[in-house]
């Protein structure tokens, strides 16, 4: 039997929005029951439909998975309604599969689509989007899809250029490799696409740094260039073709920039992205590249520019002149993050007082310090900027081992000034176990995760778990595992117990605070009620999502 390309829905995972895993960047907001269900006349007892059709998605979006679930038994109104919210989000695989594996009765609720990876030794594929289903195709409709998420590994160019011209996408993001060049038969996008929103993450499999492996960004660029608002372009250091970055389309709406190891040949590139009448207002920069560098040298005020940030941790004398050049030119901006380590003298010397004197609409700042921690010096000045709102500081190992052991008595005492806190995030951050076992391994504290001596492991497992702990009815290997993993639950309790304490003393010295991240946990909540752990499953979040997500200007972020 031939195969087609069609979608594979995987049951092995959630396919609603809840999942937090794919809640990473926004959340996705269901269309309203009359939009979906035009014409229908709800005939349903149920109280909620005594109230304009217009309140429904207020009341709706604080309902559970397991609430919507129990709406939809309801009636069949109370059905349609529940699907509005439980199927607003679909994820699938993309998968070589028999004709008929498309279908999927909800589309229309759907607003954004998240393709995953197949499984190993599969090859991708993915049908039309935006035509109705027919017996002898492949089309998903889905007419009211907005947000396209291609998580990779993989896609060919033709792919991509199908799902543009035959679905609603507002929002699309692809991240993997092509593996087929663009072909110069293929047909391309002619009209301009309503696209608003475009996160490029390209590699290249086949290893041909031709240009034809380029001519597939640089069309959609073009194509897109006229509505686009947000543009993330991350090129892994492929060498986009000289014509091509001299002459950049227009793209006159354009707010948020990012522009991440994307080597472009000209150095007047970002000031045609800019242009005469630019309305960037957000603007993220590898300050590695010699191009973006000499921007930042030469560009001098950008008077409608609010957030600006540093990405990657390449650190030179040149570098800091051009970055402290752009900055004295730019002292209106709200928003400076600057993510890779600074020396403690450069910072203390340059550019913490450049920060301090002259900006006065500084909401939102991030530092990396090169140091073992964060002076006191450095932190009196910092609470001098007393417009800050947003605080994330760093300091110590870059890397995947955390070695700054932050001293969060001093950072209560020379911050106290900054009364406008409302969110304070701290990452890399490390600490010592008090009181430590002598056999306990002295590596890495969240590697290691050794309670300490005298602490009750039972106050800090269920019975259930603590049934396991004890290893009873089970061989001796079963035990021994069980015991190791009931070790590593109560140790992650212990621990988020420990930064608890921590947030509640922040909330209560800054009165505004109500978000904060330290020890790889997010907290919220104010100094009335208490802090709570954001994940009530206590995870740690080593990538930092839940802050990057807080703070970050170069994320994709639809609106």
């Amino acid at each position: 039997m031939s195969t087609h390309p069609a979608f594979f829905f995987d049951s092995t995972v959630p396919h609603f929005a809840t999942d937090s895993k794919y809640r990473q960047m926004f959340d996705t907001v269901p269309l309203t029951f009359d939009r979906v269900h035009q014409g229908h006349i709800a005939s349903s007892a149920f109280p909620l439909f005594k109230l304009p059709v217009e309140l429904f998605g207020h009341v709706t979006k604080y309902l559970s998975i397991k609430d919507l679930k129990a709406l939809a038994l309801v009636d069949r109104d109370c059905y349609k309604l529940a699907a509005l919210s439980q199927y607003r989000t679909l994820q699938i695989e993309a998968r070589i599969q028999a004709p008929g594996a498309y279908a999927f009765s909800h589309g229309q609720c759907v607003r954004r689509l998240n393709v995953i990876p197949p499984p190993w030794g599969k090859d991708s594929a993915v049908p039309s989007l935006g035509r109705p289903p027919c017996h002898t195709g492949t089309s998903l409709f889905l007419p009211n899809l907005s947000i396209l998420n291609w998580d990779g590994p993989s896609f060919t160019a033709d792919t991509i250029l199908e799902c543009m011209r035959t679905s609603s996408v507002q929002h699309l993001r692809i991240r993997g490799a092509v593996v087929k060049s663009l072909s110069t038969t293929l047909p391309l996008i002619s009209t301009p696409c309503p696209l608003e929103t475009l996160s490029l993450d390209i590699d290249w499999s086949d290893g041909d740094s031709s240009q034809g492996n380029v001519l597939l960004t640089e069309h959609l660029l073009r194509a897109f260039s006229p509505h686009l608002r947000q543009l993330i372009w991350k090129g892994r250091q492929t060498r986009y073709n000289d014509t091509f970055t001299r002459h950049l389309p227009s793209f006159p709406r354009l707010r948020s920039l990012v522009l991440d190891s994307v080597l472009l040949h000209s150095e007047d590139a970002l000031y045609h992205l800019f242009g005469n009448k630019t309305c960037i207002d957000s603007l993220s920069v590898d300050t590695a590249s010699p191009a973006n560098r000499a921007f930042l040298r030469t560009c001098g005020s950008l008077p409608t520019l609010q957030h600006f940030s540093a990405i990657h941790d390449a650190w030179s004398d040149c570098l800091y002149q051009d970055l402290l050049t752009f900055l004295e030119h730019n002292d209106h901006l709200e928003t400076v993050h600057i993510a890779h380590p600074i020396p403690p003298t450069d910072m203390d010397l340059r550019l913490l007082p450049i920060l301090n004197q002259y900006f006065g609409a500084l909401t939102s700042l991030r530092l990396v310090f090169d140091d073992i921690d964060i002076s006191q010096q450095s932190l009196q000045t910092i609470s001098s900027i007393t417009t800050l709102k947003q605080l994330w500081l760093s300091a110590g190992n870059q890397g995947f081992r955390s070695t700054w052991v932050i001293r969060h008595h001093d950072i209560l005492k020379y911050l106290k000034p900054l009364t406008g806190i409302e969110t304070l995030a701290f990452s890399q951050d490390t600490y010592i176990t008090p009181n430590p076992h002598v056999l306990s391994p002295r590596i890495d504290y969240y590697a290691s995760k050794a309670l300490p001596v005298g602490v009750d492991i039972a106050a800090y497992l269920t019975s259930p778990e603590n049934l396991l702990y004890e290893g009873h009815n089970v061989d001796y290997e079963t035990g021994i595992s069980q015991q190791a993993q009931m070790r590593e639950q109560a140790w992650e309790r212990w621990h988020a117990d420990c930064m608890l304490t921590f947030a509640n003393q922040y909330s209560q010295a800054f009165l505004s605070l109500r978000w904060c991240f330290l020890g790889q946990l997010a907290f919220s909540g104010d100094n009335q009620t208490g802090f709570a752990v954001v994940d009530t499953k206590l995870r740690r979040e080593p990538c930092l999502v839940s802050l990057r997500k807080k703070m970050s200007i170069d994320i994709w972020r639809p609106e």
